[in-house]
């Protein structure tokens, strides 16, 4: 089975935590199967997307990274007062060798003073939602793709929509 990896790197906790490994945060993406549908509940309707990127390591010791183009949608945000409270996102990522978008839920919480953790879940397939919200961050209105036209278009694409 052919794959690609995303190496989201290492967390701030491990990063600076005496004894701590550094493991990497490596996710498989199949290049060819049918992914998992994502799974979730009660999905934010007035979360609002952002066009980002998300870095992939080829070295992390190095700082080495490629920059892929991303949706993040803030689907449960942590409350600036709050220490210990989980924040959830959403990261619609494009993944060239699928020429799809993939989206992953990405966790972070506060370990100890001014150290984060964090995890990934996933690569799963887009749902509606998903698909909606990129079209949001993308500005084009819904209905004017269909899904599984707009989960295979480029970012490039996608910008070409909003212009026309």
């Amino acid at each position: 089975m052919s794959t690609i990896e995303i190496n989201f790197g290492i967390s701030e906790w491990s990063r600076h935590h005496p004894g701590a490994p550094w493991e990497e945060r490596i996710k498989r993406i199949p290049l060819c199967e049918k992914l998992p549908n994502i799974e979730y509940r009660a999905p934010d309707k007035e979360a609002k997307p952002r066009k980002s990127f998300v870095a992939n390591y080829q070295n992390v010791r190095k700082n080495q990274y490629r920059l892929l183009p991303a949706v993040i949608i803030d689907i449960m945000p942590r409350p600036p007062a709050s220490i210990f409270d989980t924040a959830l996102d959403l990261c619609l990522i494009w993944i060239e060798e699928r020429n799809e978008w993939v989206a992953f839920e990405h966790r972070a919480w506060e370990e100890s003073f001014r150290q984060d953790d964090e995890s990934e879940n996933g690569p799963y397939a887009l749902d509606s939602y998903c698909t909606g919200k990129l079209l949001e961050a993308y500005h084009i209105p819904t209905g004017a793709l269909a899904a599984q036209e707009a989960i295979r278009m480029s970012p490039k694409d996608l910008e070409k929509q909003t212009r026309t």
